[in-house]
C-alpha cells in the first residue's frame, strides 16, 4: 500500500518534472524532503525540532539554494519546481511511514512491499495515459536490470539507516545525493561545477558530516544506556 500511495506517486511526479527543469535542478530542489520529515516528525510527536538539527537543516537548505543560483544548476521553470516540490512532500510522508513499519518488518520485506506497490501504481498510470509499453531491446533490458539491483542494495542500506537513526538524523545525511549528482554529472557528463556549485557542495557536505558525527554520537550514547 506504501508503494503504490506514496512512493510511485512521488516517483512519478519527480520523473515528471524532468520535462521543465535539469536533472540535477530536480535533484537540488528535492532535497528540502529533510526539513519536511523533521517538521512533519515535530508535528506527528508534539515536539519542537532539536535545535541542531534544525540548524544542520537549514545548512543544508542553504547549500541548495546557492545550487539553485543562476549559472548553478540549469534554468528555473515554476511548474518543474512545483512538481518536484510535490514530489518531496510525498517522499517525507514515506519516510515518517517507513520509520514506523520497520519496527514490526524486515528492511527487504518493507522494500518487496514497497516495490510492488510502486509498480502497480506506475503501471495503471501508464495504462490511463496510454503510455505503458514493453523494452524490446537486450541492452536496455540489462540497463534496468543493473538498475534494479542498484536500487535493491540502495534501498536496503537506507531502510538499515533508517531504523539505526529514525527519519529525521537519516533524512539529513542523505542530503548527501545531491552533491553526489552534481558530481556524477561532472565526472560522467562534462557538466561544469563552477564555484557557486562548489560552495554549494560544501555547505550540504558541511550538514552530512556533522549530522553523520551527531548520528554516531547519539547511537553510542543510546548503547551505553542499554548496557
Amino acid at each position: 500500500m506504501i508503494g503504490a500511495v506514496l512512493w510511485g506517486p512521488q516517483v512519478l511526479l519527480f520523473y515528471a518534472s524532468f520535462q521543465y527543469v535539469d536533472t540535477s535542478l530536480a535533484v537540488a530542489v528535492s532535497f528540502i524532503y529533510p526539513t519536511l520529515v523533521l517538521i512533519l516528525g515535530s508535528i506527528h510527536v508534539g515536539a519542537r525540532p532539536h535545535p541542531v538539527d534544525l540548524s544542520l537543516s537549514v545548512l543544508a537548505l542553504a547549500g541548495i539554494a546557492v545550487l539553485l543560483l543562476p549559472g548553478g544548476a540549469g534554468e528555473v521553470d515554476p511548474m518543474g519546481v512545483g512538481l518536484v516540490l510535490l514530489a518531496a512532500l510525498g517522499y517525507a510522508v514515506y519516510v515518517l511511514a517507513a520509520d514506523r513499519l520497520l519496527q514490526g518488518v524486515g528492511p527487504f520485506e518493507l522494500g518487496a512491499q514497497v516495490s510492488i506497490g510502486a509498480m502497480l501504481c506506475t503501471a495503471a498510470v501508464g495504462l490511463v495515459l496510454g503510455r505503458l509499453s514493453l523494452l524490446s531491446d537486450p541492452l536496455d533490458w540489462a540497463v534496468v536490470a543493473m538498475q534494479a539491483v542498484l536500487m535493491v542494495a540502495a534501498t536496503a542500506c537506507y531502510y538499515g539507516g533508517l531504523r539505526a537513526l529514525g527519519s529525521g538524523q537519516a533524512s539529513l545525511i542523505d542530503t548527501v545525493q545531491p552533491v553526489v549528482a552534481l558530481l556524477a554529472g561532472s565526472a560522467l557528463l562534462g557538466e561544469s561545477m563552477g564555484v557557486t556549485r562548489l560552495v554549494g557542495v560544501a555547505l550540504v557536505m558541511s550538514s552530512v558530516a556533522v549530522s553523520s558525527v551527531l548520528a554516531h554520537r547519539r547511537a553510542a550514547a543510546a548503547r551505553a544506556l542499554l548496557h
